[in-house]
């Protein structure tokens, strides 16, 4: 574990506990590993041929041939020689076994060979992905640091370090495929948004779509975090985010509320009182003769007790019934009491989710569109940020779309942000996508924004006729010009 650089991220206690387990695990597939070696049926035979009968015929010779399929690389020249030489039974038994401790030392020599290098290729494996996985924990922890409205806890990516934890695979150690699959996991927090960029036209397929670019470009995320950290301060955008999904309307609510108040009270209750001797309530000590218990009357018969009678007598302290009855007295007066009470009061409603519309057509290659997909992150990470629902739409003369709020993770932003449809504007298809998504239940309240370069002309009739009635439902149609630098803003 020399060789493993670690970043120092073993300082934190939940990644050595991470390291820890997979070192277990590590450890417990190769025990797992050298349980069975390949060279079962040649030991098989090996034994079987160590207890075979001695009076056999050619004995030596069916050995040697039975070591010489399993190992025929081996120099069996002396063997053949000395077969040459055997007169008797007793010789052929010498042979015998001789070779078998010949094969013997073979067979081991093969599986300890076999058992270092299973050992050495698991390690090996293990160091890999480990030495992926630490640089992989080190990048989420940076990333974290520069853009933690990506990367938080509360960012569209989740927690970056909890991304690198959960990929951690060590399934398979040894196994190339695995291994593979694995670095695969861990790889990308550095490149894991990324546009393509350079090298000659092709088309990529993604979710049943076949997109042609004819610029075919590559961003790492490096790029888009420096452009996504220029624009997160920028006072203007600020201002769209504003208007974007705005407060909705007010609202009002019933809230019930404390308040004091004095009321009148007239009634009559029953009170207990000792005056009246209507039922017995319980014993008390007295010389009330009358109420004695019979106990108490019980010393008068005996000469010896009658003076401990006389005695409790004088003290007051014979055990006597206690009565009590009843009266009904009758209250009233005035008193200052606490009521709930319910009252109308205007409530102002939470912000609204929002639609992004990101323009990657052949008009906004290069700047224009790495910008456009910038602010895309950056209003999906505002909504994110203030729990308002999110649905992006990328288009051109297709579209394409996915829903925030449903999750996803950074796969489906990545897919989203890596997808470049390029060839000509046709911002019908997501005005379209955009009234469709307006229709369900989440985003019914929702504002649009699309972004663009403004390069497209006028809209469907009854494009706009869709659009208007949306008005009418509070919904509202905004464009940005990317090309305006950021400064004009304004409704379709």
């Amino acid at each position: 574990m020399n060789d493993l650089q670690t970043y120092g991220l073993l300082d934190d206690p939940e990644i050595a506990k991470e390291f820890e387990r997979a070192c277990q695990e590590k450890d417990s597939q190769v025990k797992e590993a050298l349980k069975d070696h390949p060279f079962f049926e040649e030991s098989l035979e090996h034994y079987q041929r160590k207890h075979a009968h001695l009076e056999q015929k050619d004995l030596a010779k069916t050995t040697r041939q039975a070591f010489h399929a399993h190992n025929p690389q081996a120099d069996l020249s002396f063997i053949d020689t000395q077969e040459k030489t055997l007169k008797s039974q007793e010789d052929q038994a010498t042979l015998h076994r001789f070779i078998l401790d010949k094969w013997q030392g073979v067979l081991e020599d093969k599986i300890a060979t076999w058992k270092h290098a299973t050992q050495a290729k698991i390690k090996q494996d293990f160091l890999t992905r480990m030495q992926a996985w630490f640089k992989a924990l080190w990048q989420a922890k940076q990333l974290a640091k520069q853009s933690p409205e990506l990367f938080g806890k509360d960012g569209l990516f989740m927690d970056a370090k909890n991304l690198a934890l959960e990929a951690l695979d060590l399934e398979d150690l040894g196994e190339a495929k695995a291994q593979k699959r694995a670095l695969e996991n861990l790889e990308g927090l550095d490149t894991g948004l990324e546009l393509e960029q350079g090298g000659q036209k092709r088309a990529t397929r993604t979710q049943g779509f076949t997109l042609h670019g004819a610029n075919p470009k590559r961003l790492n995320l490096a790029q888009i975090l420096a452009l996504f950290n220029q624009i997160k301060n920028n006072k203007a955008l600020m201002a769209i985010c504003d208007l974007l999904g705005r407060m909705k309307e007010m609202q009002q609510e019933m809230v019930k509320e404390m308040i004091k108040e004095l009321q009148s009270y007239s009634y009559t209750e029953k009170q207990v009182t000792r005056d009246y001797k209507e039922e017995i309530c319980g014993i008390h000590l007295s010389n009330d003769l009358e109420n004695l218990i019979p106990q108490e009357l019980a010393l008068l018969n005996d000469p010896d007790l009658e003076i401990l009678f006389t005695l409790k007598f004088v003290e007051k302290r014979l055990f006597c019934f206690e009565k009590q009855g009843y009266i009904d007295r009758h209250l009233e007066g005035i008193e200052e009491v606490e009521v709930e009470q319910e009252k109308a009061q205007e409530k102002e409603g939470a912000k609204g989710p929002i639609i992004v519309c990101v323009d990657t057509s052949a008009s906004t290659s290069g700047t224009p569109e790495l910008i456009a997909k910038a602010l895309a992150l950056f209003l999906a990470s505002h909504a994110k940020k203030s729990k308002r629902a999110c649905f992006l739409i990328n288009f051109s003369s297709q579209t394409t779309a996915m829903d925030l709020s449903k999750g996803g993770g950074i796969a489906w932003l990545n897919e989203f942000l890596s997808l470049s449809f390029g060839g000509g504007t046709d911002v019908g298809l997501a005005l379209k996508e955009g009234l469709r998504a307006m229709q369900e239940q989440n985003y019914k309240k929702a504002d649009l924004l699309v972004v663009s370069d403004g390069g497209f002309g006028g809209l469907d009739p009854h494009l706009a006729q869709q659009m208007q009635r949306k008005r009418q439902d509070k919904n509202r149609f905004y464009l940005l010009d990317i090309n305006g630098n950021l400064r004009r803003k304004e409704r379709l």
